[in-house]
């Protein structure tokens, strides 16, 4: 216990010194108003200037926490750099990404750069000693008591059974404020990297209870039981809006005469990214032509650039091996294809910035088999060969046989 005869007055040092302990929350407990109005002032005044210090402090550990990224990742560079001429290989100015490739190629060459933690808890275990060293040799403490009583305050406990000498309020309070910076931006780097994997562990908990996996069958039954039905329908189409994109849907249409309702056709249907290209439709011009055409994305569709189309003859192959031509507008047609042979389409939009969005749906279309008509093959061409070959009075074959006529083979 405190003797109230070694309280500290109320003088500036000491009144900024509790303001300070009482926005970090750390509180030693020492300094405390005793009238009415000073402990109703101190309540207001929390309520206001604690939620306003944690943001003034995580965003002060923020910019500290980036600055260190920033650091880590010029090192990395140069270290990059320096092992690259260790093996003679020499650096371009290249750009990263070039427009002909897909997220799949870009993926594999993507290296992931994490900034190891502990290197933030081994800096803010670091300055926890440093700081102690400071406060030890300003008051009578040995460094075992001085590091109690750093890192009790960094880590906003603040006990208060060891307080500082009036005269170290200033040194003490810097230190400890300094602390307090780094033990959030610590918190706030270490949850920045593992907030992905706490929260997958979190939901794997949550999906192993019981009493979960039964709301979870209740709200299924429900959502089972939002069927929306359109009726009247006399025409042979229907628009249907306000539906989620990138979900899949099943409709189910049935014809309704006056002798009753007839078996149903069940039509799935999968509605692309709002930033894909839209209503992609492959039209055949002939046996082995097919024509591509689509719409814009519903976002950001003035900031398109141009188009990438991917094309495969084997669907089983994966995107990286599919073929890909870039488009600058919204239509292209793929003449001399194989007959009678499967093929598969899929469209992407390449904005100003860079950026590329989803893939759109793929289109799966099969050519049709190549056949002769009668009418193209007539027997008077043959005839009108033979009599110029029986005709003809020079026999060099720089002389051509017959006139050739390309129109007679247009199909």
């Amino acid at each position: 216990m405190i003797d109230v005869k070694d309280s500290p007055s109320w003088d500036f040092a000491n009144s900024v010194f509790f303001t300070a302990t009482m926005l970090t929350s750390i509180g030693y407990g020492y300094v405390a108003p005793n009238t009415f109005g000073g402990r109703l002032f101190g309540v207001i005044y929390c309520l206001i200037g604690i939620p306003l210090t944690l943001v003034t402090v995580a965003n002060v550990a923020k910019f500290i926490s980036e600055t260190i990224f920033l650091i880590h990742y010029e090192l990395w560079k140069y270290w990059c750099r320096w092992k690259a001429k260790r093996k003679g290989q020499e650096l371009t100015n290249e750009p990263l990404f070039a427009e002909d490739e897909d997220e799949q190629e870009i993926l594999d060459r993507v290296k992931l750069v994490r900034f190891p933690p502990i290197v933030v808890f081994l800096f803010v275990f670091l300055y926890g000693l440093f700081a102690s060293y400071i406060i030890q040799r300003k008051e009578q403490w040995s460094y075992v008591e001085s590091m109690y009583f750093t890192f009790i305050s960094i880590l906003t406990v603040g006990f208060g059974d060891f307080r500082p000498s009036p005269h170290n309020i200033w040194t003490t309070l810097a230190v400890v404020l300094g602390g307090v910076i780094l033990t959030t931006m610590c918190m706030d780097v270490v949850g920045r990297m593992y907030l992905k994997e706490i929260h997958y562990l979190g939901r794997k908990l949550k999906s192993n209870n019981p009493f979960y996996l039964i709301r979870e069958a209740k709200a299924r039954h429900n959502e089972d039981g939002k069927i929306r039905e359109l009726r009247g329908i006399k025409g042979n189409a229907v628009e249907i809006m306000s539906v989620d994109s990138c979900s899949l849907y099943e409709f189910r249409i049935t014809a309704v005469s006056k002798y009753g309702e007839s078996k149903p056709i069940y039509l799935v249907q999968y509605t692309e990214p709002q930033l894909s290209p839209q209503h992609i439709l492959a039209t055949k011009l002939n046996a082995n032509t097919i024509e591509l055409t689509w719409e814009p994305p519903f976002k950001r569709t003035h900031d398109v650039k141009n188009y990438v189309v991917y094309f495969t003859e084997n669907p089983n192959a994966s995107l990286s091996e599919w073929e890909k031509i870039p488009v600058n507008g919204r239509r292209v047609v793929f003449p001399d294809l194989r007959y009678d042979w499967f093929y598969m389409f899929s469209a992407t939009a390449l904005f100003k910035d860079g950026q590329r969005s989803p893939l759109s749906r793929a289109l799966f279309i099969k050519t049709d088999k190549l056949e002769f008509h009668k009418q193209c093959v007539g027997q008077s061409r043959t005839i009108e060969v033979m009599d110029s070959i029986c005709d003809r009075t020079e026999d060099s074959e720089t002389t051509a046989l017959l006139k050739r006529d390309y129109a007679s083979f247009a199909v």
